[in-house]
């Protein structure tokens, strides 16, 4: 299957945006089984398990889409494909070119919208419809879908180098995503467990089952010591959040993913 990626923040890094771009990539071939290509601002992964690009930071949604040529003799078709067994009484189309071949997008959206009426029956609603088809074009491909699957967001995993957690509260899992949000690597600290959120966002996560109560111990305190060295930093994030804000958002991800 063909997923049709779209990142958000990244597009704003100016000169340093091919730096992100690869190494969103990289996490992207690290967490699914996948061929990656960028191009003109979207990322074209071809996998078998497109489920997983749920949960890969850095990129903000994903379509399941059908690449066909810039022809509305090739869009219309494969656009009514896509709604065959589909109950709908309203649909939109939306069009967009991320390179300018071809027409307008305007003259995408009436053309294909027309042909979806008599073909349907269905009526246009472009602020509340049943089903939107999506139709981008790159280059001399047109991708078509109805479906936009939301992702985390933020910046790539490990672009903000690594920092620290202390895993021993109910809402630490929220202040590791929080941070791998912004970029950065996780190391846990403590004795929590239980990861059921994180471990899904990042199955690679690692926890030093370390007692912050027993730092008298020469071993406990080596440990630290290794963890707190100068390439890192220790951050809980979650200051000014009420309790009913940490649940509201970790419940977020537990849904995105």
């Amino acid at each position: 299957m063909l997923a049709l990626c779209r990142y958000g923040e990244i597009f704003l890094k100016g000169n340093n945006r091919s730096f992100f771009e690869r190494a969103l990539v990289a996490s992207i071939l690290r967490n699914v089984n996948s061929k990656v290509r960028s191009v003109r601002n979207r990322i074209l992964v071809t996998t078998e398990n497109p489920d997983k690009l749920r949960t890969i930071f850095g990129l903000t949604s994903f379509s399941p889409a059908i690449p066909v040529s810039t022809d509305l003799n090739e869009i219309i078709p494969t656009a009514l494909s896509l709604l065959k067994n589909r109950k709908f009484s309203t649909f939109a189309v939306r069009a967009q070119r991320l390179t300018k071949q071809g027409m307008p997008s305007n003259e995408i959206n009436a053309q294909v919208g027309d042909a979806i009426c008599k073909a349907t029956n269905a009526s246009v609603d472009l602020d509340n419809a049943d089903i939107t088809v999506g139709i981008e074009i790159i280059d001399d491909k047109a991708y078509v879908f109805t479906t936009r699957i939301q992702c985390p967001g933020g910046l790539p995993y490990g672009v903000s180098g690594t920092v620290n957690i202390f895993m021993d509260d109910t809402y630490a899992e929220l202040a590791a995503l929080l941070m791998i949000k912004r970029g950065c690597a996780v190391l846990g600290i403590g004795t929590k467990k239980e990861t059921p959120v994180l471990s899904r966002y990042n199955s690679d996560f690692k926890c030093l089952n370390i007692s912050l109560d027993n730092t008298s111990n020469p071993i406990v305190r080596g440990l630290l010591s290794e963890a707190f060295n100068s390439s890192k930093q220790s951050f809980y994030p979650l200051i000014g959040m009420t309790e009913q804000d940490a649940q509201q958002r970790l419940a977020a991800y537990a849904r995105i993913c």
